[in-house]
């Protein structure tokens, strides 16, 4: 039988190769030449597509004479056990990712045996648009490796047609009776990738990702020690965000970027359902600092709280019933005027003299209200 190139490359590499086995180390040389097949030693595989952290068992003869194991010709470590009629390997983190390879299985004697296996990196789901909606709309995940997607989840309620656009894009239509809930993303490993909040039964009015243009948006006033909003391109899902300076523009009170909007919808006439509203934003900033995020009627006429912003990229979701009154946000709390009042969203980073953060930047992306049904 001949052997293909990549398992002579392998011994050959396995000449300097110490060898891990739970705290057994081992040094194995090879003075004779050939590579004895020991395929037939392997009867079981319990599974063809793992993911680093799972565990492959094999079933078979002798294999407690296995010594090493290698993925291709990389010397990731990799613990196993093996006894005579089970090897039960770790697929470490490391692992080579994505198409097939080979996990070439190594006995004592010169032996070697070789598996085919798929490793893929469960799907991550980095953003939902939008947030709310109600049955018939078009969902849109957006995050890594969603293409390995076997079977998708709202709630307790299986979406049975869903469409993998990419790697990086999944879409589905809510389906009619859905209630919304937990995103919930099954691939072949068994592994299971959920978003970071559920989906509402409602609406999302977007009020900029600066990818397009919203009905709701009227336009944005950098205000006092503020300047230069500038859209800027950013790696996915991000896109496009819009990105503003602190600077020194000799105003003692300091400065804010108000966004104004426009076309809010009249629906919401009682402030129970008011206060059900969740203001949402993607916010970082080039220097740890604590930012007055607010809704606005008029320039006094305020209503949110003071958060810390890093200069990591966050959703800041902060629902009516827990928004103060006036700058920094005090009481009383969740006395919001009605929702077709406000006129935008106020951002006040701290941009005082004596803040000394002149220089420092803000970065704004996908600003939206929800509205829970």
């Amino acid at each position: 039988m001949k052997k293909p190139k990549i398992l002579k490359l392998a011994f050959f590499l396995m000449l300097s190769i110490p060898v891990m086995f739970w705290g057994c180390e081992e040094q194995e040389t090879f003075m004779e030449p050939g590579i004895i097949d020991m395929n037939h030693r392997i009867a079981t595989m319990d599974r063809q597509i793992a993911q680093p952290g799972q565990i492959v068992t094999f079933t078979g003869t002798n294999l407690h004479e296995v010594f090493h194991i290698m993925l291709n010709t990389e010397n990731v470590p990799i613990t196993f056990t093996a006894t005579r009629d089970s090897l039960r390997v770790l697929i470490p983190e490391g692992s080579p990712l994505g198409s097939v390879i080979n996990m070439n299985i190594f006995f004592r004697g010169k032996g070697l045996a070789t598996r085919a296996i798929t490793l893929i990196s469960p799907p991550v789901i980095q953003r939902v648009s939008p947030e709310a909606a109600r049955p018939g709309t078009v969902i849109t995940l957006m995050g890594r490796a969603l293409h390995l997607t076997t079977r998708v989840f709202m709630g307790a309620q299986e979406i049975t047609t869903f469409t993998r656009v990419s790697d990086q894009i999944l879409r589905f239509t809510m389906p009619t009776g859905s209630t919304g809930g937990t995103i919930a993303l099954h691939t072949a490993t068994g592994s299971i990738s959920e978003s970071q909040a559920p989906l509402i039964l409602g609406r999302e009015i977007l009020i900029h990702d600066f990818d397009g243009t919203s009905p709701f948006f009227a336009n944005w006033s950098p205000n006092g020690n503020i300047q230069s909003p500038t859209v800027v391109p950013g790696m996915f899902p991000n896109n496009n965000f819009l990105s503003v300076e602190i600077a020194d523009r000799a105003t003692g009170w300091g400065g804010n970027m108000d966004f104004n909007t426009q076309n809010f919808p009249t629906d919401i006439t009682t402030q129970d359902r008011n206060r059900q509203i969740i203001m949402a934003i993607d916010m970082r900033v080039s220097r740890n600092m604590n930012v007055n995020v607010m809704v606005f009627r008029d320039g006094g006429t305020v209503w949110g709280r003071t958060l810390p912003v890093t200069v990591d990229w966050q959703t800041i979701r902060m629902p009516f019933a827990e928004m103060g009154t006036g700058y920094g946000g005090g009481e009383p709390f969740g006395e919001v005027m009605l929702f077709h009042d406000l006129r935008g969203v106020k951002i006040q980073p701290p941009a005082q003299t004596a803040n000394a953060n002149f220089g420092q930047l803000v970065f704004f992306d996908n600003i939206r209200f929800i509205i829970p049904d």
